[in-house]
């Protein structure tokens, strides 16, 4: 009877641990506020322009997305499930000019972040890839 009850109990355990694990993952992820460090394609990522930072804020109660580009501001939603990460589209985004070079990083950042399937943190460094490229990110 002893052995059953240990039995169950481990069983029990084994399946308890994987499903706090997933909602600690997530929370990990949100409500902070993670810098870009460096985007683009896969092996050929891009560092930052000078004096520009682009932020990202995933919001755990509303469920939206957002920070600064670069040069504007940008909003949307997101959806999580696990590791999977997918935008809710399209990104509400200012319209301020920056310049050229600014301008196509800012798109370039969004398109990615647009095209977000999965997330990744080790230690303060978050990573999304999507269809579009990849996106590495700091602890702010």
């Amino acid at each position: 009877m002893k052995r059953i009850l240990m039995l169950v109990i481990f069983l029990t355990f084994l399946v308890t641990i994987p499903l706090t694990a997933g909602c600690a993952a997530e929370a990990v992820l949100e409500n902070i506020e993670w810098s870009l460090t460096s985007y683009g394609p896969e092996g050929n990522l891009k560092n930052l322009l000078p004096d520009t930072k682009i932020t990202a804020t995933f919001d755990s109660e509303t469920k939206g997305v957002g920070g600064s580009a670069g040069c504007n501001h940008y909003s949307g939603g997101y959806t999580l499930d696990g590791n999977k990460l997918t935008m809710k589209g399209p990104f509400a985004v200012t319209e301020m000019w920056c310049g050229e070079e600014r301008d196509v990083q800012e798109r370039a950042y969004l398109d990615i972040l647009m095209s977000a399937e999965t997330w990744e943190v080790e230690g303060d460094t978050l990573t999304i890839t999507g269809s579009e490229g990849i996106l590495i990110f700091e602890k702010s």
